[in-house]
């Protein structure tokens, strides 16, 4: 019977994961995808003085080797690779040729202090956008020919041919995929972030990869997502012939309204956010991704910008900040280069952890942080503020609850969340709005 119950989440799962460049996001996803026996973590043992966190620690490794299958990853970098396919080389260097302009217009009205409009101001975050390399054009071109109709296949799935799209999916596209990046990442790996992301950004605003006005609609922002449920449900039937579960990992989910789209479809997603320190991140960045500390620097703007969502441009671009924000689950990577080993075990670590109270919620009791961060989370929602609920919880040393506390409006003021901008303007003379509030110089 208590097996019984969980038996949807044992049938199907769906992660998604988020965080910055260099978090360790990719490096998640590898785990997730492996077998047990791949993983080769040593079992947890206990001792007659174990402390209560051993304790749990011995509980969840019983039920990690139970319980574990390797998930099947689905990154969002191959769906773009799917929209590059309908183009041949040339092609796609036209399209190319066009942001370039557009970014060397926005320099230029950078230095004379002109106003940019959005998508300059996005732009201005890239590099110079350069082409795809000569060096890539031969082979490029012999995959488009192959695969410049994959996009129709996979609305036109069926049971006959679901077993060579999920190889396709799952085997050919990442290879094709990876030679991309690594073509574009030979010099700096910033060459290959920013092509993507800015065809990805093309994409949720245009529902292509091309910048066409007449094409520019907001339904266009779930394009991205939407190709990722339908690879999700080939998985899903590929997964039900073999009679098997299905576990999914999708790497990774840069856009908020993205990650809205899956919460939406489904009760069993969960969103992974992926930490790091910001030393940390630039050291491996430094040595793995080739990538100058200018390049990161404006790697980190583009990430940490704040939008003004004045304009569909500002909705359509990566908001990092945004998705840890709105996120599950917070795990941290931090760690340098040369301690790998131990910084994948401790990873592996919290994966394991999560992974097995979703299959099993309640099998350990929260950590001591947790529990602060759930009485802090319940607290954000006394908060009035239209913009922004923060809640926070005050402990002593030895992590005791002293206070909670929450953003609000001044003692004897009406929260944002009570007023309205129309009652203002109707010329409202509630005490719900200051002197100032009803003059006409604030309207």
């Amino acid at each position: 019977m208590i097996e019984s119950i969980y038996t949807k989440r044992n049938n199907f799962i769906l992660i998604g994961l988020t965080g910055r460049i260099g978090s360790g996001c990719t490096t998640s996803a590898d785990f997730l995808s492996k077998t047990l026996e791949e993983h080769n973590l040593r079992p947890i043992q206990l001792e007659n003085d174990s402390t209560d966190n051993k304790r749990k620690k011995f509980i969840l490794d019983k039920f990690y080797r139970k319980i574990w299958k390797p998930f099947s990853i689905i990154r969002a970098s191959d769906i773009i690779t799917l929209f590059i396919l309908k183009y041949n080389f040339d092609d796609i260097n036209i399209i190319l040729k066009e942001v370039n302009e557009n970014f060397i217009e926005a320099k230029r009205k950078l230095d004379y202090k002109e106003e940019l409009s959005s998508l300059e101001k996005r732009l201005l975050s890239f590099n110079n956008i350069i082409q795809l390399p000569n060096s890539i054009k031969v082979y490029y071109n012999s995959q488009q020919q192959k695969y410049n109709n994959i996009l129709q296949s996979i609305d036109s799935c069926n049971m006959e041919n679901i077993e060579d799209l999920y190889k396709l999916l799952s085997i050919e596209i990442k290879e094709i995929s990876n030679k991309i990046k690594e073509e574009l990442s030979e010099s700096t790996y910033k060459n290959y972030t920013d092509i993507f992301q800015i065809f990805g950004d093309n994409i949720r605003l245009y529902g292509d990869i091309k910048m066409e006005e007449i094409n520019k609609n907001p339904n266009n922002i779930y394009t991205i997502s939407k190709n990722i449920d339908k690879v999700i449900q080939i998985i899903k039937k590929y997964n039900e012939i073999k009679e098997q579960p299905t576990y999914i990992v999708i790497d990774a989910i840069r856009n908020s309204i993205e990650n809205l789209y899956f919460k939406e479809q489904y009760s069993n997603y969960y969103l992974f956010a992926i930490n790091a320190e910001d030393q940390d991140i630039e050291d491996r960045l430094l040595e793995n991704g080739h990538m100058t500390r200018e390049d990161i620097k404006k790697q980190s703007k583009k990430e940490y910008q704040v939008q003004s969502l004045k304009s569909e441009e500002d909705f359509v671009s990566q908001n990092i900040q945004e998705c840890i924000a709105k996120s599950d689950i917070f795990i941290v990577n931090n760690g340098k280069l040369h301690d790998k080993d131990s910084n994948v075990i401790e990873l592996a670590g919290q994966i394991i952890k999560y992974i097995c109270l979703i299959r099993h919620p309640g099998l350990i009791t929260p950590s001591n942080d947790e529990k602060m961060m759930q009485i802090a989370h319940t607290a954000k929602l006394n908060s009035g503020c239209i913009s922004r609920q923060v809640g926070a919880s005050v402990t002593n040393n030895n992590g005791s609850l002293k206070s909670i506390g929450w953003n609000s409006v001044a003692e004897g003021q009406t929260p944002c969340i009570l007023r309205s901008k129309q009652d203002l303007l109707s010329n409202s003379t509630s005490v719900a709005y200051s002197y100032y509030e009803k003059s006409n110089d604030f309207k």
